[in-house]
């Protein structure tokens, strides 16, 4: 036998990699059902309880799903039975609102007295209702409607009525024919205190108004201080921005000079160019001609002296025709 590194339990030495694969309490294994790795010693306690993967069944229905979704089909399972709120017994959910409609416990509206009963005890109730009418809580008179009512309610000397002076601090509540004799008191006391709160009241009021005068004034001060800096600055752009236009137009008016300049140059220099043109054809002519009076005289019989002086005139004017060249290249370029 020998140890199991991971879990220090003696097995033969042929099963050792067998035991460390499937069996070692002490290694992890993927959960089938939600992927999480477990330790062996721990997947069946976390397959069959902890797992949120694991296949469960429903209770009322027998639908198999994951334990994560049994909470949402517990709520909409239809074959789950649930307590009738009027009868206390069980029903299926799927019947349940027909067990409403069915319940013999169900309440029933009468309307005689417009009370409410179970359907069970309809016959009951019947025999004993009396139409309702409305009555005076406090003289008990019996009334035809709620509107008679009302009506009544103002005139009632029975009646709980407020003190005409509770709006100036009398708590006073008693039945109208009582409270006629209690307001003739003037209430001078409760009037005194009302006035005196009143005045106090004028007082913080008008030291309310001149604080507020007092911060006006000064908010309007820092107004117009602060609408002046607003003038000003705005000025200063306005002036700034005149002068940046003034500058503007002067170096628009010295390009437009520059521009008509270059162009009357390239004007003149177009004209140059075609006057070298036309000179280049006149000196190309007479060379020609100068070439061809040398070739005829090189053939007739003349003397060195003769060839000489006609070789000597042509180079005098291959020198400038050379310069015209060179000028009307250098134009070229330009």
């Amino acid at each position: 036998p020998v140890l199991c590194g991971v879990c220090d339990k003696e097995v033969l030495l042929g099963h050792l990699e067998e035991h460390r694969s499937d069996e070692c309490p002490k290694i992890e294994r993927k959960c089938s059902d939600c992927g999480a790795n477990v330790l062996n010693e721990n997947i069946q306690n976390h397959q069959e309880v902890e797992c949120q993967m694991r296949v469960v069944l429903c209770d009322a229905c027998n639908f198999a799903m994951s334990y994560d979704e049994l909470g949402v089909h517990d709520q909409e399972c239809l074959e789950k039975l649930v307590v009738c709120d009027d009868c206390s017994g069980q029903v299926l959910l799927k019947d349940e609102s027909k067990h409403a409609s069915e319940c013999p416990m169900r309440p029933v509206c009468c309307e005689n007295c417009e009370g409410f009963y179970a359907y069970s005890s309809e016959k009951e109730h019947r025999e004993q209702c009396e139409i309702k009418k409305p009555a005076c809580e406090y003289c008990k008179s019996d009334l035809k409607d709620d509107d008679e009512k009302d009506a009544h309610l103002e005139i009632c000397e029975d009646a709980s009525i407020e003190c005409a002076f509770k709006d100036f601090g009398c708590k006073e509540k008693s039945p109208r024919k009582e409270m006629l004799e209690h307001e003739k008191d003037p209430h001078n006391a409760l009037l005194n205190q009302v006035i005196l709160k009143a005045m106090d009241t004028i007082s913080e009021l008008q030291q309310k108004i001149k604080d507020m005068e007092r911060c006006n004034m000064s908010q309007q001060e820092e107004a117009k201080n602060e609408e002046a800096k607003l003038v000003k600055r705005i000025q200063e752009l306005e002036n700034r921005q005149m002068s940046k236009q003034e500058e503007a137009r002067n170096e628009i008016a010295k390009l437009v000079k520059r521009i008509q300049e270059l162009e009357n140059r390239q004007l003149e220099a177009d004209q140059y160019h075609i006057n070298l043109e036309d000179d280049v054809k006149v000196y190309r002519t007479v060379l020609q001609n100068l070439e061809d009076k040398v070739g005829r005289i090189s053939k007739e019989a003349v003397t060195r002296r003769r060839v000489e002086m006609l070789n000597e005139r042509v180079e005098t004017y291959l020198g400038p025709m050379e310069r015209l060249l060179n000028g009307l290249r250098q134009v070229d370029n330009e």
